[in-house]
Order: structure tokens, then sequence, then C-alpha cells
């Protein structure tokens, strides 16, 4: 028997997937067929878990996976019973994640333009919203005031990277990776921030909880 990974093996040249023979798998329920190892999944978690909490002493750490990589209600059952939370985007993903009983304190609903109605229930659920637009903070504090509620909030930062000069990969235009962060992606400008956590800050119905930085890829190379 030839050992591939932790969960893939070949015997008498068939593929198996933990002890399932895949050649009888498509026999069983056709073809094409996308088959998850639960144990590969749950040590995978296990892994990212450990290793972050070991590198990173000064508190606890979460694991956060994407819902759109995740679509699979039963991937992401497993994914909550080991403690993951969930990142999450629209109001579909985020109707799944909680069917799916991730922990609500422990999802985080990003993305620019969010409607009122996923404002709302964002604040009923008492998941964590991020803010990526100059006027969410305000439409949040009326919304949660008229339910009697408190949203809990982060600032989703859009820091100046000038050493970052290279072209990006993300525009189809040249642009440097600097610019496009500033330009293609959503989120507050360092230069707006302070102001507008003082206002947050003065708000009866949200709570700020911290910030949000999102590290997209720019570029194909490691620099």
């Amino acid at each position: 028997m030839e050992i591939i990974d932790d969960s893939l093996s070949v015997r008498d040249n068939h593929l198996f997937i933990e002890q399932r023979d895949t050649t009888q798998l498509v026999e069983e329920f056709g073809s094409p067929l996308f088959v998850v190892s639960e144990n590969q999944l749950r040590r995978n978690f296990r892994r990212y878990h450990s290793t972050f909490a070991k590198h990173w002493p000064f508190g606890p750490v979460d694991i956060l996976p994407a819902n759109k990589a995740n679509w699979n209600t039963a991937v992401r059952s497993v994914l909550s019973e080991e403690g993951a939370g969930a990142d999450v985007y629209s109001q579909g993903e985020l109707y799944s994640a909680l069917k799916c009983n991730v922990k609500p304190e422990l999802i985080s609903v990003n993305g620019g333009g969010k409607s009122d109605e996923m404002l709302r229930q964002c604040i009923e659920s008492g998941v964590r919203i991020t803010i990526e637009d100059i006027d969410e903070p305000q439409r949040i504090n009326e919304i949660a005031g008229s339910m009697n509620k408190v949203a809990k909030v982060r600032f989703r930062v859009k820091p100046d990277f000038p050493n970052l000069w290279k072209k990006t990969d993300f525009a189809l235009e040249s642009a440097s990776i600097d610019m496009a962060i500033q330009i293609y992606k959503s989120g507050i400008p360092a230069e707006y921030l302070e102001d507008l956590g003082k206002q947050v800050l003065k708000m009866e119905h949200v709570e700020l909880m911290g910030l949000h930085f999102h590290a997209g890829r720019n570029h194909k190379s490691l620099w």
C-alpha cells in the first residue's frame, strides 16, 4: 500500500480516501463526484489553529474560514464542531453559517454596500459587522436604535503601503500595489479613521470591537 498523505492511499492500483475505494464510490454515486475526508478536515483545522496560537501569545486565536469556500453544509458543520468561525459576505452566507451552528460572535460579516435589511439581520443575529463604507456607522446606529440593540462592529482599514511599488495582478491596467489597495479594495482610508472612530465611540447603539485588515494577494511572487 502506498500512502500519499494523511487521508489518501493507493491499494492495488485503486485510489482510497480513508477506507473507501474511490472506484466503488463512483460506481455507487456516479461521476463527477466530490469526496471530502472528515478526518483530514478536522486535522487541517487543528493544525492551523495550534500553529497560529503557538506564534501569537498575546491572546486567543480564532480561525474564520470563508463561507464561500466552504459552501457544503456538511463541511461547514464539521468546522463548526471544531470551533471555527466564519467569514461571510452575503445574506445567503450568513444564513448558512447560522444554520450550521457557527457561534454568532465568531461570524465576521464583510463587504461594502450592505443593505439596511442585511444590517438588520446582522444586528438581530449578534454577529460582528465589518464597517467598510463611510456612511455605514450612522446607518448601523440608527437601525440598531430602532431595534433597541447594540451592534458589534469593527473597522476595515486601508493602511498606506508606499513601498509596495510593483504592478498589481489585481487590475488589468498598469497600477502599483499600493495604489490598487486604495482604489480597488473597500475599507476606511487611514486618514479618516481617527475622526470616524471618535464618532462611533459616542454612538449609543454601536460597540467598537476592533480593527480588520484584508491582506489580499496582489502579486504571484512571495515578494
